[in-house]
């Protein structure tokens, strides 16, 4: 889940098999709702929602539709705030990261990196990672991106607009599935064996 306020009103955003809710913080009552998630393969949602701006996109998952929508009004809110919705979509596992007024995306099935435009869904780039796939979340330290693959390689690039721009490519060469995390100029990674800490 994803905590914001919005009007004065804190939030928590959830993705769930069929569509996003918007829940009150502080009574648990559902205050919108926007459908779409449902695809041809099922109803899944492996990702969080994606907060931009005052939008927000959600992902589903083993190819299902995204979909984008403006985070406004009250009850079923899919006919007059949905932006767009596309499917058929790659295996979508890690939530992404937006940031440069774009949406940065690290998928499993194909392993590319894309980056798209979340008010229109356009992909502006798309490349090969160049490793496995990933089920671990991007992650924006340092202005740089940072996500593990399933062979415990991660990649480093830039949030780049216009083109992939790939930085390094670090190997533990052990199973992972998750997400880096940042301390104080460390980064920690979890494989199937060993946690790592990694520091000057």
């Amino acid at each position: 889940p994803i905590i914001t306020e919005r009007n004065s009103q804190k939030l928590i955003i959830c993705s769930m098999s069929l569509r996003v809710n918007a829940y009150d913080l502080k009574t648990g009552k559902i205050i919108w709702s926007c459908m779409g998630l449902h695809g041809k393969k099922g109803d899944l949602a492996y990702t969080s929602p994606v907060l931009a701006d005052d939008i927000c996109v959600a992902m589903g998952g083993f190819n299902g539709p995204a979909i984008s929508f403006r985070m406004q009004g009250t009850g079923d809110i899919t006919a007059k705030e949905q932006l767009w919705r596309n499917e058929p979509n790659p295996q979508r596992i890690s939530t992404g990261i937006y940031t440069q007024g774009s949406l940065f995306m690290a998928n499993a099935g194909p392993n590319i990196f894309q980056c798209l435009n979340p008010t229109t869904g356009e992909i502006r780039w798309q490349e090969r990672s160049g490793g496995a796939a990933c089920w671990g979340s991007l992650i924006l330290a340092n202005q740089h991106l940072y996500v593990t693959d399933q062979n415990g390689t991660t990649h480093v690039f830039k949030p780049n607009v216009k083109r992939f721009e790939k930085v390094a490519q670090n190997q533990l060469r052990e199973r992972s599935n998750s997400t880096p995390a940042f301390s104080n100029g460390q980064i920690f990674l979890r494989t199937f064996q060993h946690v790592y800490c990694i520091g000057n």
